[in-house]
């Protein structure tokens, strides 16, 4: 009985927490969805949406060197920490490093403005370092439990970043400038406006409480975490620059537009990873961990598998109005795509292993792997296949990740069980291939896609199926 209520007190706080995740950051993706019909309509050439996506993959790849990783070191040093000298302590030690690498960043930035000089360099420049102070702050409200203010701070972010990117882009007529000049302000915009309420750096930001004697453990947490995340933005964004070079920024463009999709998944996978971090960190060493963690995995799954379902078979009906007349062939990918997001989301799930025993060394061996499988299947396809390049490229990467993770997992950190019920929503998930490519008739996809949802839920683990019954009233 204990037990019982100690597991419903568990899958309530992950739901509170998904929740208040979910408020938070998925208006704003909501939103960055909804602005591609305004960027595909307004921006004609797919090769300057090309160019655009570009630069912001430079910023999400470049950001980890430019922080050395330490937005994660903020978030695990800080969580649950009762000393707010020691919080502060570690917020200083951080900030100061973080600082002190824009800086050089910044002088790096003036000799290619000097010797080369490309198109946007320093709205770019820009965009990395609000991304970047944006993402320590985020780790902050997050660890010091201001979970609520998290929230409001991305329904900020997501107004402002809709209303401005309406008006420059849409109104104005800006192209791609418009884009930058809209992402830019909104982030500086919330950023400000969020210190001036709360004041984070005020409070933590303390020069005479640095101190050398952090360096060993944040280091020791962080450097391992800086190639395992270059190597991710490898395998997840790599192929855009190969494909740009070797098939044109058009193709980078159309390929960009399919994976604007495939981001519902990877922004649902975000808020998850969120809070499954917490609650992992909580439970990792709690005597029916195993069980937890294998419950919480198969649930997953079949909640991944169900997403897949619905978003493509809902994007395919409605992508005549979706995207602009130049970007209509995108469509073909919107499907593989979504299965590689999954696989992506999967492959996270695995982390926590990793952190809870601060072992992060470990998870190097694995994406290195898989960068190699990457490169050497982009290198050899990208030139005769083009976007189906990058495509399979990541799809054979994630396999081999969730491949190596799982044995790992299981060998060194806990035992995970896979679920045969588990095997029919991802039956059903790889089945939806068929309507999405082959289904004409809107009202047949429609049924189709119910009668595969219906079919998965009924093979869902109780975490799914039982939440599914209580929101649709049956006992």
């Amino acid at each position: 009985m204990q037990e019982q209520s100690h597991n419903n007190s568990r899958a309530r706080t992950f739901f509170k927490n998904f929740g208040i995740y979910t408020i938070g950051q998925l208006g704003q993706k909501i939103v960055n969805f909804l602005l591609l019909p305004l960027y595909t309509y307004f921006i004609v050439n797919p090769g300057d949406y090309g160019y655009w996506d570009l630069c912001l993959n430079f910023c999400m790849m470049f950001m980890p060197v430019a922080t050395l990783q330490m937005r994660d070191s903020v978030f695990r040093f800080m969580y649950k920490q009762k000393d707010e000298l020691e919080s502060k302590r570690v917020f200083t030690f951080i900030a100061s490093v973080i600082a002190s690498n824009l800086a050089l960043s910044a002088a790096i930035a003036i000799i290619i403005a000097l010797t080369w000089n490309p198109d946007y360099m320093w709205h770019t420049f820009a965009l990395l370092v609000l991304m970047s102070v944006m993402e320590v702050y985020i780790q902050t409200l997050r660890a010091i439990g201001k979970n609520k203010t998290f929230v409001k701070m991305n329904i900020l972010l997501t107004l402002f970043s809709g209303v401005l990117n309406v008006l420059f882009v849409g109104v104005f007529k800006w192209g791609i400038e418009g884009i930058f000049l809209a992402t830019i302000s909104a982030r500086a915009s919330v950023l400000t406006i969020t210190e001036l309420k709360l004041g984070i750096a005020r409070r933590y930001f303390s020069p005479k409480l640095w101190s050398l004697d952090l360096a060993k453990p944040i280091f020791s947490f962080c450097l391992p975490l800086l190639p395992y995340s270059i190597c991710w933005w490898i395998i997840t964004a790599g192929g855009k620059f190969l494909l740009a070079h070797f098939n044109g920024l058009e193709a980078q463009g159309i390929y960009a537009s399919a994976s604007k999709f495939s981001a519902i998944i990877v922004t649902i996978s975000g808020i998850f990873y969120q809070t499954w971090q917490e609650s992992a960190l909580s439970e990792y060493n709690s005597p029916d961990r195993d069980k937890f963690f294998s419950n919480v995995f198969n649930s997953y799954t079949c909640a991944l598998c169900l997403i897949l379902i619905g978003y493509t078979i809902t994007i395919k009906m409605c992508y005549p109005w979706l995207v602009g007349p130049n970007y209509q062939s995108s469509l073909i990918y919107v499907w593989p795509l979504g299965v590689s997001s999954i696989m992506f989301a999967l492959t996270s799930f695995f982390d926590m292993g990793y952190q809870g025993s601060k072992q992060t060394f470990r998870s190097i061996p694995s994406v290195v792997l898989a960068v190699c499988v990457n490169l050497t299947l982009n290198l050899l396809l990208i030139k005769p296949y083009g976007i189906w390049s990058c495509v399979i490229a990541q799809i054979a990467s994630y396999t081999v990740l969730i491949s190596y993770r799982w044995r790992d997992t299981n060998k060194y950190f806990y035992h995970l069980s896979f679920y045969p019920r588990t095997l029919v929503p991802v039956a059903v998930a790889l089945l939806s291939a068929i309507p999405f490519y082959f289904a004409s008739s809107v009202w047949l996809q429609s049924v189709i896609m119910v009668a595969l949802i219906s079919v998965g839920i009924l093979f869902c683990p109780p975490l799914i199926s039982d939440k599914v019954k209580h929101l649709l009233h049956i006992k």
